[in-house]
């Protein structure tokens, strides 16, 4: 499931899964480039997806967390700051990047 809503110039994204969890003692290495958990031998992938994804919301100047359960799944939480557009009705994002 997927939900989102703006607040205080803040974009808030939630993913939540109802899938495999992420074990207790891995939970601090999740972000990692190429980590994959130990519950997911059986599960095709790279372990470059969260690391590419928490990388893109620091340069938006963002955070990300989640809450995880072994084998009831885990909620990812977003949270990027937007400001407002000079078109009505259009949010832009904030970039934390310097531009050179």
């Amino acid at each position: 499931m997927i939900r989102t809503r703006l607040e205080s110039h803040k974009l808030h994204i939630e993913v939540e899964d109802k899938g495999i969890g992420i074990p207790k003692t891995e939970k601090n290495r999740l972000f990692r480039k190429f980590f994959r958990a130990s519950n997911t031998k059986n599960i095709s992938g790279t372990g470059l997806g969260l690391n590419i994804v928490n990388r893109y919301v620091e340069i938006l100047g963002g955070e990300i967390d989640f809450e995880t359960r072994e084998g009831h799944g885990t909620t990812f939480r977003l949270e990027i700051p937007v400001s407002p557009a000079k078109q009505k009705g259009r949010l832009r994002l904030q970039s934390a990047a310097r531009e050179e």
